[in-house]
């Protein structure tokens, strides 16, 4: 199955306690040339998984899938705003600058790939991860060496955009960017939506950064106003899985 710049490789599993559809696992090695078109906005769809990277998801989702049933929680458990975590500094975010008195340094960078920043007078500064407050405490203190007393004021202009996984069963599995809207009902319309074999209750959420959980949702969850649901961000490396 070729999609995008991805050829896709079928991986099936079988539960051994239960009699149910064979499960779906698709990833991607390189080469197609046309790329897909997903009429959703705010969302892309990433054209290259490299292999190394593929191979650990293959890994890493038959650990989970065919071995035992990997810990998680349901959405519902997880407090109201417990779900995404204070906003910080990631890569390729926009930010503003605002040092008291000094307007020649002040202004708009992008936070390079690397997660730094760079100031003309002390060099790279690591940001990424970092609170707002956070990020002007650690440019105050290296500023302290060229410029007296200085005041420093760090604002987010624009979040860069994340990507997802989404695997499983859905109709086009893959790795997309998202913009504005960042729900996991963005992350599964963006892949095509679900198959005729996906199970309404079995779908996670693994988030690899930060503290690593896998949260469980319903899919009448999604169409609802349920509130845990509903204030559920997805966050730049989290994976989605459908059963």
């Amino acid at each position: 199955m070729t999609m995008g710049n991805a050829v896709y490789r079928r991986v099936y599993c079988r539960k051994e306690a239960k009699v149910e559809p064979e499960r779906l696992i698709a990833i991607g090695a390189s080469n197609s040339q046309d790329p897909p078109s997903h009429p959703f906005p705010g969302t892309r769809f990433v054209s290259r998984v490299g292999d190394a990277g593929a191979a650990l998801v293959v890994l890493a989702l038959l650990a989970v899938g065919c071995a035992h049933e990997a810990p998680f929680v349901w959405v519902q458990d997880v407090p109201v705003g417990a779900q995404t975590p204070v906003a910080r500094i990631q890569a390729r975010d926009t930010i503003s600058i605002d040092i008291a008195g000094q307007p020649s340094l002040s202004g708009e960078s992008t936070v390079r790939d690397d997660g730094s920043y760079f100031n003309p007078l002390v060099g790279s500064i690591a940001l990424a991860g970092l609170t707002l407050a956070e990020a002007g405490a650690t440019l105050q203190a290296r500023l302290k060496a060229v410029v007296v007393a200085p005041v420093v004021a760090v604002a987010l202009v624009r979040t860069a955009p994340i990507r997802v996984g989404v695997m499983g069963e859905v109709k086009n599995p893959g790795s997309y960017e998202l913009t504005r809207d960042r729900r996991l009902s963005a992350a599964l319309l963006a892949a095509g939506g679900l198959t005729d074999y996906a199970r309404d209750e079995r779908i996670f959420v693994t988030r690899m950064a930060g503290e690593k959980r896998r949260v469980r949702f319903r899919l009448r969850d999604l169409t609802t106003s349920e509130p845990h649901t509903a204030s559920f961000l997805l966050l730049d490396g989290d994976l989605v899985f459908v059963e």
